[in-house]
């Protein structure tokens, strides 16, 4: 469900944005670098904090129609 909601936000932001999204399944931090790069983001960190953790995602060029 992270990357879906990930998804959607970065939608909604300009390619160069960041976006901050807080996690606490461990499957987010397998799953989440590979989904970025398919579609052009960039993960630029993962901070543990405790059972939770953050990525920090800069928002990729957008796709031409």
């Amino acid at each position: 469900m992270p990357t879906v909601k990930a998804s959607f936000a970065l939608e909604k932001m300009s390619s160069g944005q960041t976006l901050e999204l807080l996690a606490d399944d461990p499957v987010t931090k397998r799953d989440l670098p590979g989904w970025c790069r398919d579609v052009g983001h960039e993960l630029l960190s993962i901070v543990e904090e405790g059972e939770a953790f953050r990525l920090f995602i800069r928002r990729g060029p957008r796709n031409p129609l």
